[in-house]
C-alpha cells in the first residue's frame, strides 16, 4: 500500500511526499519499458549492412603480390595469398587484365577460399551478390616492358 503524506514548510505551504520504494519502483519501471521500447526500435529499424571487405581485400592482394609496386607476370599464379589476406568466411576471385592494342584482356585469374576452379567463376552472376573492387597496377611483362593494367577482386560470402 502506497501512503501519501503532507507536511507543511515553514511558509505554511503544503507538500506532497511518498514513500521511497514506491519512487523506486516507479523509476525502475520507466527505465525498464524504455529499454524494452529501445530494444525493439532497434530490431525494427535495423540499418546495418554487411561491411564492405572487398576494399580492404583488394588492398591486401595487392601488397602481397605488387613487389616493389610493380606486378610481375606470373605473380599470382607462382603466389599463395596469406589466410590474413582473405577474410574470413568469404570466396575472393581474383584477375588482371592488361591494356593490349585491342582492347582490356585478362592475363591472369585465381580464386581463394574456394574448392572451385577459378575458370567456373562467372563473375555476371555475382552481380547484387558480391562486392567488387578494382585498382590500376603497372604490369611488367616477361620481356621487361611496363603496360597499363588493372587489379580485379570480386569477394562474396560462402
Amino acid at each position: 500500500m502506497i501512503t501519501l503524506s503532507f507536511s507543511y514548510s515553514p511558509d505554511g505551504t503544503t507538500r506532497g511526499q511518498t514513500e521511497p520504494l514506491a519512487a523506486l519502483i516507479a523509476i525502475s519501471t520507466i527505465a525498464l519499458a524504455i529499454g524494452v521500447y529501445g530494444g525493439f526500435f532497434t530490431d525494427v529499424m535495423d540499418t546495418r549492412t554487411d561491411r564492405d571487405v572487398s576494399e580492404p581485400t583488394l588492398q591486401n592482394v595487392w601488397h602481397t603480390i605488387g613487389e616493389d609496386s610493380v606486378y610481375t607476370e606470373g605473380e599470382l599464379a607462382a603466389t599463395t595469398l596469406p589466410d590474413s589476406a582473405i577474410p574470413t568466411q568469404y570466396n575472393v576471385y581474383v584477375n588482371v587484365t592488361v591494356l593490349e592494342d585491342s582492347g582490356w584482356e585478362q592475363e591472369e585469374e585465381a580464386l581463394y577460399g574456394s574448392s572451385d576452379d577459378a575458370s567456373s567463376v562467372t563473375v555476371s552472376d555475382l552481380v547484387g551478390v558480391a562486392d567488387f573492387a578494382s585498382r590500376s597496377i603497372p604490369y611488367q611483362t616477361d620481356d621487361g616492358r611496363v603496360r597499363s593494367a588493372r587489379l580485379n577482386v570480386v569477394v562474396w560470402r560462402k
